[in-house]
């Protein structure tokens, strides 16, 4: 999915405890346990200032196990010199030959050092012209292009970054901007990350470059030596494309250390880039809506804090908001909707209360977008629950317009795939749950969903499309009260086995006639006491010894097992039971 990581990546950062090495700290760490903030340097003002007195990427790779490695870095081989950083030289020799004698420089001073960092520059500005006269640092193919750092850590430095007990193995960001007057054109993690040396398996993912779509995400995990203190974690380059004054923040932050726990981060710094554009051709910059600048700025970035409890897969926007959004999700304090306290997510604008007073989703478009939660670790079985509340054009199910739709991931939030909610059950009103994920009907009084997760699932989503442009002056939809439990929904539940299949085999069926809950997983639970019964495809599946003994002390102990078996037709397709 382009343009947005809500965080998201997480199974590339939580793959990454293998091998663990003792951690290298900085001169000057963090401490206690939080990193104390996360900013965006966009540099110096002037022409092709850069940011490079932050520091420069890791380039050199000494050990021959394809990831670079900082100046400074002691590989085990005993032919190469570790160098020294901050010395002005390229002395990080390797081996190059297998004689035992340092002999290949990487030809780059420094590289991968962690230095003291520079003061924090807050905005830029850039004039889309061909030409570097503003704040730009190149010009590629007619485009004028800025270099920008994420930095932890205490601007200027020393001091903060990542807590020295707390050592750094995997990162991940997104960088969302708004206005769209920007596109990202390069990224490098080889910063902080690699300052100890890297090791295998490494991996650093974006979204997709050219990042053209707001937020640019990118995730960083490395086995090798773990870091902490101040430093970069990312350099990014970015050119104007439209103008207007575009404030830059961080979402979908997430931080790991050697044991693979998440790291709070206690505020988020935000950034702005002015872009200047002559957009009638006439060779000035005199027409309204063409110059920018930094002096337009009302006032300076306000840091956004980031509360504990993000980490966490509870949701309540009162104090909270932990998911990655487009369009118009965003964060509700105006609206008030009956069952819903304070805060809550929602699909809408302009709301002034009380009640749903001017709410709507009117912006002359299709309106559509997804918000996505934060990171999740969960169990073989987990259960969401969440509260919903809607007003939109369409009252059918499927809705042809207006439709609300609830997606998990596998993958980080690069793909997202519907959620049943037939498996599910929603409290009594006037909304209905339907298995294509999509939550249908009209209700602007709560009702709450508890429905059952697949294994494996990596985030959690919400998505509304109007459709059309019209008839979007309804208040909209809204969530609160998101968890992720572990276990099976309360009440009774039925566990059915689906092997690697992945297929549904009537199941939502079997749950609609049976008015119960049907949890499907690949894995056996390792408890099935919760379970009202279990099915069994006997011609699908060939269960293990152990597995066997689970089911014969299930029943055993009064619980009841369902055997279906598949009857494939000349059509082949599959009916249960």
């Amino acid at each position: 999915m382009r343009g947005l990581i809500p965080g998201a990546l997480v199974l590339l950062l939580l793959a990454v405890i293998t091998g663990q090495q003792q951690g290298t700290q900085a001169t000057h760490d963090g401490t206690g346990g939080h990193i104390d903030q996360i900013s965006i340097d966009v540099g110096p003002h002037g022409v092709a200032q850069g940011v490079t007195t932050n520091g420069v990427p890791a380039t050199g790779d000494r050990d021959g196990d394809a990831v670079a490695d900082a100046e400074g870095y002691d590989t085990p081989d005993p032919g190469d010199a570790p160098g020294v950083c901050a010395n002005g030289l390229d002395d990080d020799l390797r081996d190059s030959d297998g004689d035992a004698t340092p002999d290949a420089p990487d030809g780059v001073i420094d590289d991968g050092c962690v230095v003291p960092l520079s003061p924090l520059e807050t905005c830029i500005e850039i004039i889309d012209d061909g030409v570097l006269n503003a704040d730009e640092d190149a010009q590629v193919g007619g485009k004028d292009r800025a270099v920008i750092d994420i930095i932890v850590g205490a601007q200027p430095g020393p001091g903060g970054g990542v807590p020295a007990d707390r050592v750094m193995s995997a990162w991940q960001y997104s960088l969302a901007w708004q206005v769209d007057v920007l596109d990202v054109d390069a990224h490098d993690g080889g910063f902080l990350i690699l300052a100890g040396g890297g090791g295998q398996p490494f991996t650093s993912i974006n979204s997709g470059l050219p990042g053209e779509l707001s937020p640019f995400g990118a995730a960083v995990s490395d086995a090798g030596q773990k870091e902490s203190g101040p430093g970069v974690l990312a350099r990014i380059t970015i050119e104007g494309n439209a103008s207007g004054l575009a404030t830059l923040t961080l979402v979908g932050t997430a931080f790991y250390d050697d044991l693979n726990l998440p790291i709070l981060v206690n505020k988020l710094n935000s950034a702005y880039v002015a872009v200047s554009r002559d957009n009638n051709g006439d060779t000035d910059l005199a027409d309204a809506g063409e110059r920018f600048s930094c002096a337009d700025l009302t006032s300076t970035p306000t840091p956004i804090p980031l509360p504990a409890g993000c980490e966490q897969p509870s949701w309540d926007w009162n104090v909270l908001d932990c998911f990655a959004k487009e369009s118009l999700w965003h964060r509700e304090t105006s609206a008030s909707v009956s069952g819903m306290e304070g805060g809550v997510l929602a699909f809408n604008r302009g709301c002034t209360g009380p009640d749903v007073q001017g709410c709507n989703y009117e912006t002359g478009a299709t309106a559509s977008g997804l918000a996505v939660s934060s990171p999740l670790s969960l169990p073989s079985l987990a259960t969401l629950t969440f509260k919903t509340a809607r007003s939109t054009e369409s009252i059918s199910c499927p809705a042809a317009y207006d439709r609300t739709f609830v997606l998990y991931s596998f993958d980080g939030g690069n793909s997202f795939t519907p959620l049943n909610l037939h498996y599910g059950q929603i409290s009594p009103g006037g909304q209905t749950l339907a298995a294509g994920g999509e939550i249908c009907g009209q209700s602007l009084a709560a009702q709450t969903v508890t429905v059952p997760l697949p294994d494996g699932v990596t985030d959690i989503a919400f998505k509304f499309d109007s459709g059309n442009p019209q008839s979007n002056d309804h208040s909209g939809q809204f969530i609160d009260d998101v968890a992720v439990v572990a276990g099976p929904p309360p009440g009774d539940s039925i566990f059915a086995y689906v092997g690697n299949d992945g297929f549904d085999w009537g199941l939502t069926n079997f749950a609609l006639a049976t008015g119960k809950t049907v949890v499907t997983s690949f894995k056996v639970p390792s408890d099935l006491s919760p379970f009202d019964c279990i099915v069994l495809p006997v011609n699908r599946s060939r269960f293990s010894e152990s597995q066997k003994a689970q089911f014969a002390s299930y029943a055993a102990n009064g619980g009841r097992i369902l055997a279906w078996r598949n009857i494939r037709d000349s059509t082949r397709n599959r009916s249960p039971l």
